[in-house]
């Protein structure tokens, strides 16, 4: 078997660098396809949370998911712990005009 040529070497070289950067604009197109596909969920999601936090339904069921959180809170720490957290958060919300 015959050793290649310095040129033939060369040609090959330039060969496979060019089939890497042909391969490797697949990929990044495929990342930012990809990427791009999940900024576009991204602002969907980002736009829609807040309208559903405005529903009827969201505001009438609010003090359900209040008492749920509360009552699990109590579970894992305790009731005066619980008590003295939930009364501090609805102490900081009268102080800023929020509930």
């Amino acid at each position: 078997m015959a050793t290649p040529t310095k040129a033939a070497l060369e040609a090959r070289v330039e060969q496979l660098a060019a089939e890497n950067q042909r391969l490797q604009s697949l990929v990044d197109d495929q990342a930012n396809g990809v990427v791009h596909d999940w900024l576009i969920s991204a602002d969907a999601f980002a736009t829609e949370v807040p309208n559903i936090h405005e529903t009827f339904s969201w505001r009438v069921t609010r003090p359900l998911r209040d008492a749920r959180t509360v009552q699990l809170k109590v579970a894992e720490i305790g009731l005066i712990p619980t008590m003295r957290i939930v009364t501090a958060r609805l102490t900081r919300s009268d102080r800023r005009g929020r509930r």
